[in-house]
């Protein structure tokens, strides 16, 4: 080695040394995987300032997956500067303003993906009938469906879980539902949840003999390991939905969840409650299953539907075991991690000092965390706790306002309820009791928007991925 590169090396030696261990894109791609964000976050930004590409997309996906505002408008920013160097970061940048839900960021997103879509991205396509599907209000010239025949003559399978997601959330016609019909029937070998679809037309339209066959095969591709015991589930929920114009199906619904009661706390809760609806279907069983017990086992493995159902059991002293508050209270208050209901049977227990003397507070406490959570009835006892004195002051205009509330959540007394407090009120005071009930509603709005989340949110990141 000459001199002179004995000194770079010495140089470059002394320059690390001062500054310990330089920005690395990998160790920043590491850090991201097992969710370390401020490690990610000091290998990726030096790079990413300096101007390196792959370093601002890494960075931009690594804000992007944490998902809080202010993360995702970071993430808009990298995603920004790489479209810069390389315009396919278009689509990423679109979906992140997606995801940020405000009229300037969806109105963004369409752009790029109207300008992604004619550039070739394969992706874009997908992504506008999406923007379309969740946001109708932006579909102010039936762009969706002429994205939809767009979609329709194209082979790859993105395509294809776009056009089938599309008719699924607009299946109300009948045209819609003949189109997701014919979709889900070619689709089901590579989409799995389109055997859910298929179950519930086949109920809905009483074709016996086609749901059979169906769910011989849905126990067939699950005993293969194609379909996933959630699949297996959710066709065993669609044999007992009540929205379906046609009888519900417990016996099909009861062999299915036992297939995954074994590796699901969720089926053994539900095949649990299905076999204390309909006793007789215990011999129907491959071996026999007693419902409290599959209870107990699934609230133990952290079911909080199994926890509630248990809880009323002990509440109540029904389906066999002796009534015991106090072990009731346990049981709620762990499905009350999750169930809005639960959060309600609390507020009752306290309400009605079913353990020993009553405690207004915290009833009054549960009951509103049920109601905020969309509990209507929650907002009823509300009402009558505001307007009976039942240990808290009485304010007539807080008790009409909750009664309103339940009257708009479909709970007729509610409305009676309301009648009955508002005869005793002055003008003012009904306009005040309007007044705060749109201020309760406005509250709940905003706590629903910023914990909405889609029910299919698992199924829609597998058709992604499709």
């Amino acid at each position: 080695m000459n001199r002179t590169g004995a000194i770079l090396t010495l140089g470059l030696a002394l320059a690390l040394g001062a500054c310990g261990s330089l920005p690395d894109i990998d160790r920043g791609e590491q850090a991201m995987e097992r969710g370390d964000w401020a490690e990610a976050e000091r290998n990726l930004r030096p790079l990413a300032e300096r101007g390196y590409l792959m370093a601002q997309v890494r960075l931009a996906r690594a804000y992007r997956d944490q998902g809080d505002p202010e993360s995702l408008e970071l993430a808009a920013q990298w995603f920004r500067k790489a479209m810069r160097r390389d315009a396919s970061y278009a689509t990423d940048l679109a979906q992140v303003q997606m995801k940020r839900q405000q009229p300037e960021t969806l109105a963004e997103a369409e752009d790029l993906l109207v300008e992604a879509d004619l550039l070739g991205d394969s992706r874009a396509l997908k992504l506008l009938i999406r923007l379309y599907r969740d946001n109708p209000q932006m579909d102010t010239q039936d762009q969706a469906r002429q994205l939809l025949s767009k979609a329709a003559l194209r082979e790859d399978r993105d395509s294809k879980a776009a056009v089938i997601r599309w008719y699924r959330e607009h299946g109300q016609s009948h045209a819609h539902r003949e189109q997701l019909f014919q979709r889900c029937l070619d689709a089901k070998d590579w989409l799995p949840k389109c055997y859910i679809d298929l179950a519930e037309i086949y109920r809905a339209g009483a074709a016996w003999s086609e749901l059979d066959q169906l769910l011989e095969e849905v126990v067939a591709r699950h005993g293969d390991q194609w379909v996933s015991d959630e699949i297996v589930m959710r066709v065993a929920s669609a044999m007992l939905d009540d929205e379906s114009p046609a009888d519900p199906q417990p016996s099909a619904a009861a062999k299915l969840l036992e297939r995954v009661q074994a590796q699901s706390p969720e089926a053994k809760a539900e095949l649990a409650e299905l076999l204390l609806d309909y006793p007789e279907l215990s011999a129907e069983l491959a071996e026999p299953l007693e419902p409290v017990a599959l209870l107990e086992q699934a609230a133990e493995a952290g079911s909080a539907d199994a926890a509630l159902e248990l809880g009323r059991a002990y509440l109540r002293g029904r389906h066999g075991v002796t009534a015991d508050p106090r072990r009731a209270l346990k049981l709620f208050q762990q499905a009350a991690q999750t169930l809005p209901a639960a959060h309600y049977s609390l507020g009752r227990m306290y309400q009605r000092g079913q353990l020993g003397e009553s405690h207004p507070e915290l009833a009054l406490q549960h009951l509103l965390l049920a109601a905020r959570a969309g509990y209507a009835r929650a907002d009823l006892e509300l009402a009558k706790l505001y307007s009976r004195a039942q240990g808290v002051r009485p304010e007539p205009v807080t008790a009409a306002s909750f009664a309103h509330l339940a009257g708009l959540n479909g709970i007729a007394e509610g409305e009676q309820l309301k009648r009955q407090i508002q005869s005793h009120m002055s003008p003012q005071q009904q306009a005040e009791a309007q007044a705060l009930a749109q201020r309760e509603f406005a509250v709940r709005q905003s706590q629903f928007k910023e914990s909405d989340q889609p029910a299919d949110a698992e199924f829609a990141a597998m058709e992604d991925a499709s």
